[in-house]
């Protein structure tokens, strides 16, 4: 058997003259077939394999007849991103079949829409490519040609029962003379404008703008600029073809002229659709033969005909694919925030780079179905450890330890000490069950996104001061974090997380918020006194989110409900609540330990914990 394995033709004018050339201005080889005009021609190159494809394949000893060529680059990204292919400037006259063998014939088009009409048609003498048409609900048929024959320069008659198609500069002209007209002559009727109009404006779809709705708009100097015109042409095409459309109807629709003449029966080879010119005058169009005693013609005024649509044009404006993150999030059950210390809701931080846009973040417990709890507009700041941090000291400057951070995408600066103390860029560290919130003063750029932080400011907001380790997540305190919804029996529950957006789908967490920011916060300045009785006198100071801590602030009140316990080396040997901030400890239950005092929060809760060594 016999495999062809490349039959292809130029898009071309005449490219089946020469179907083995090629164009190509790098190379020394490039030629055009032999009597091109040079021109490009999808319609050329379909016809040409039609025929070509048809002969091979009748062929008894053929067994395969493969088409050249099919490039398995993306269309449009290929030929229009010449950045990233240098061949892209070849398509348009070359072998190719991308972009060109999913394009439609306009006179397949028309057959179609005449046979859902139940109408014979004739539109073998047209001419033209579809890029694409778009037919909405139902319509005459008369609405649903009418923009493809004003789109494509074409007239429409009837003729022996059927709508014949053809171009309006195709059809024969019959000169005449003015003596062979019969009485009356020739009579033109114009259709009395009230005000002419100025503009018409044109929405179509255009092809090289992701095939979005489009307008153009053509002028008339001389005419009414209040009065518009807007007409849709459900069409793809480009912005030049469209304005040369818009400018032809308006023509049209200026002109608003009829004509009549009588011929002897001796015309009567003249048909609907030609032409006639009078005395060298300007070409009239035939409108409707009407046979009597003589020939009566309905004339209307010669249109400039449309340049025919022979190929089709990749989008000029291509974007690059984008292959989205599939999105993520994560759930801080930290600290309250400066400036919203009442707010005990779940922080969300999303995260996905390319960033796929607005992500949504649903919830729910196990075993029900979740709901949106939340929409995040823009990726958080989220980096982390490579460095470890140690513990610091709470109510003043940390200066021995670094917090060494790699965090992509984001910059740091150093700031002064007021900034500082203010906490107006503070850093989220992910501890083991806790996270601190830790301010800093001096920043250090150390490689690509990686910095150096010190002059740390530790436990804000009554966070818990810990020994970070390498690879500890790290979150950027801005508006770029938002609240998530929970109803306040939900607190404590295992609830499933989602993010989604783009229709990517992250994976479900199943995380317990416990509303760490409602936790009272540790008391400070625990101190013991050893009294001669024996007795040891433990106070302590109350703070929280609602003390303030400026120094032109009121002393605030120092009551509270706490719970003191005694821990030595063979476990708990006592625990008390009291409802002042000091205790007596009796001398005969005072062993070396740890007393560790807490404050109970509004929701009975015991807060973070103070403590101190005792040593007897």
């Amino acid at each position: 058997p016999i495999r062809l394995s490349e039959i292809g033709f130029p898009a071309l004018d005449r490219g089946g003259n020469a179907p083995n050339l090629f164009f190509d201005p790098k190379s020394s080889e490039s030629a055009f077939p032999p009597f091109s005009t040079g021109e490009r021609d999808d319609l050329y190159q379909r016809a040409a394999l039609d025929v070509a494809l048809a002969f091979w394949q009748g062929q008894a000893a053929v067994e395969q007849a493969l088409v050249w060529a099919w490039d398995a680059r993306p269309w449009p990204i290929f030929p229009i991103r010449e950045d990233i292919w240098s061949d892209g400037p070849n398509w348009a006259f070359g072998h190719w079949l991308n972009g060109r063998a999913g394009l439609s014939d306009l006179g397949a088009v028309l057959t179609d829409i005449c046979a859902r009409g139940g109408v014979k048609v004739n539109a073998g003498t047209v001419a033209g490519i579809v890029e694409g048409f778009v037919l909405t609900g139902v319509s005459s048929l008369r609405s649903a040609l009418l923009p493809l024959v004003n789109a494509y320069g074409l007239q429409l008659i009837e003729q022996d029962g059927k709508l014949v198609f053809s171009r309006l500069d195709s059809s024969p002209i019959a000169d005449l003379a003015g003596e062979m007209l019969v009485e009356g002559g020739l009579t033109r009727t114009r259709r009395l404008l009230e005000r002419v109009p100025g503009a018409l404006r044109l929405t179509y779809v255009d092809g090289a703008a992701d095939y979005q709705p489009a307008t153009v708009e053509a002028r008339n100097p001389k005419g009414d600029r209040s009065v518009v015109i807007d007409v849709s042409l459900p069409l793809a095409t480009t912005e030049t073809r469209a304005q040369s459309i818009a400018e032809s109807m308006l023509a049209q629709t200026i002109a608003a002229e009829d004509a009549a003449l009588g011929l002897s029966l001796s015309h009567l080879y003249l048909e609907a659709g030609d032409g006639v010119r009078i005395d060298d005058g300007p070409i009239l169009r035939i409108s409707d033969v009407r046979d009597h005693a003589q020939i009566e013609l309905g004339l209307r005024p010669e249109s400039s005909a449309l340049p025919q649509i022979r190929a089709g044009e990749p989008a000029g404006n291509a974007t690059p694919f984008q292959d989205f993150a599939v999105p993520d999030m994560i759930l801080i059950d930290g600290p309250t925030l400066p400036g919203s210390q009442t707010d005990i809701r779940p922080i969300l931080a999303g995260i996905g780079t390319p960033w796929p846009g607005p992500i949504s973040v649903s919830a729910g417990p196990v075993d029900v179905t979740s709901s949106e709890r939340a929409v995040i507009s823009a990726p958080a700041g989220i980096g982390r450890l490579i460095a470890p941090l140690p513990a610091g000291p709470l109510g003043r400057w940390d200066e021995a330890a670094d917090l060494v951070l790699e965090m992509p995408g984001e910059r740091f600066a150093s700031l002064s000490e007021n900034a500082a103390l203010s906490a107006s860029v503070p850093l989220l560290i992910a501890g083991d069950g806790h996270w601190e919130l830790i301010a800093y003063r001096d920043a250090e750029l150390i490689g690509p996104d990686q910095y150096r932080l010190n002059g740390l400011l530790r436990g804000l907001q009554g966070s818990v001061i810990a020994k970070h380790d390498v690879g500890a997540v790290c979150a950027l305190i801005d508006g770029r974090l938002v609240r998530g919804g929970i109803a306040s029996d939900e607190i404590g529950l295992e609830m499933r997380w989602q993010a989604a957006g783009r229709g990517l789908f992250g994976e479900q967490q199943l995380e317990t918020y416990l509303n760490n920011a409602g936790l009272a916060f540790a008391p400070v300045h625990l101190r013991m006194n050893l009294q001669e009785s024996g007795n040891m006198h433990v106070s302590w100071v109350r703070r929280g989110p609602d003390i303030s801590t400026s120094w032109i602030a009121p002393e605030q009140p120092n009551q509270g409900r706490y719970h003191v316990s005694l821990h030595g080396d063979d476990g708990l040997i006592f625990e008390t609540d009291v409802d002042q901030p000091h205790i007596l400890i009796e001398s005969g239950e005072l062993i070396r330990g740890v007393i560790d005092v807490r404050e109970y929060g509004p929701d009975g809760r015991m807060g973070h914990a103070a403590k101190m060594s005792v040593s007897i």
